[in-house]
């Protein structure tokens, strides 16, 4: 098992003070012991916006003078809008953060079937606003049709990891997914090998040892 340091935790949002700049990451990641990095695939560190051919090498090779690997790119994708447009913003940024991983030689990109996305005041992130109203932020959709969203775009989005030679990870992740099986169903009707699953511990319905061993079995190879 091999532990990366997720870029999140520097991004300035979750305490005070001012984001860490990515390149500075990589030493300060060495000096603390880890053996990699997952980038978050937003800013202030990770955004395809920002991160031109230039940017990119300067990653890979902080990666590789630290020693260190980029495990993972981080996506925060919502695709249970019924609208559309925000269902094809939502994969045009996935095909970008698998663009990226790709340049950067990240194995995977880790991707949720929903995501509130968050505020900031003051600098510190806040879920307020976003979680008013969420997951049903979309009136008269039903659950079936928000399923139906989710599982179309994660077919989509692992037909372009696939060709891109990236892996995507789901993870278990609220709201859609309310339980492991929940996951490991997504996975079942896309039915691509570029779709398998990040199993996140503290977020199992239950905290006990069987629910844990059943979700490791469950989850098997994927």
């Amino acid at each position: 098992m091999k532990v990366s340091l997720y870029t999140i935790t520097l991004s300035g949002g979750y305490y005070g003070g001012p984001a860490v700049p990515l390149l500075d990451i990589f030493p300060k990641a060495k000096a603390w012991g880890y053996d990699g990095i997952e980038l978050e695939g937003k800013r202030p560190h990770g955004s395809p916006l920002d991160l031109d051919a230039k940017a990119r090498k300067a990653i890979v090779k902080a990666a590789r003078d630290n020693g260190l690997e980029i495990s993972c790119v981080a996506s925060y994708s919502d695709y249970t809008s019924p609208i559309d447009e925000h269902r094809e913003n939502e994969l045009l940024m996935v095909r970008e953060q698998i663009r990226l991983a790709a340049d950067l030689g990240a194995p995977v990109v880790r991707v949720l079937a929903a995501w509130s996305g968050v505020s900031r005041r003051n600098g510190a992130i806040t879920y307020d606003i976003a979680r008013a109203n969420f997951p049903n932020r979309y009136p008269g959709t039903t659950a079936v049709e928000q399923w139906g969203f989710v599982r179309d775009c994660l077919a989509e989005a692992a037909k372009m990891a696939e060709a891109a030679g990236v892996t995507l990870a789901l993870q278990n992740h609220a709201p859609i997914i309310n339980h492991y099986q929940d996951m490991l169903d997504f996975i079942a009707e896309v039915n691509s090998p570029a779709l398998k699953a990040s199993l996140d511990p503290p977020l199992l319905t239950e905290h006990t040892e069987e629910h844990y061993q059943a979700a490791l079995k469950a989850t098997g190879k994927l």
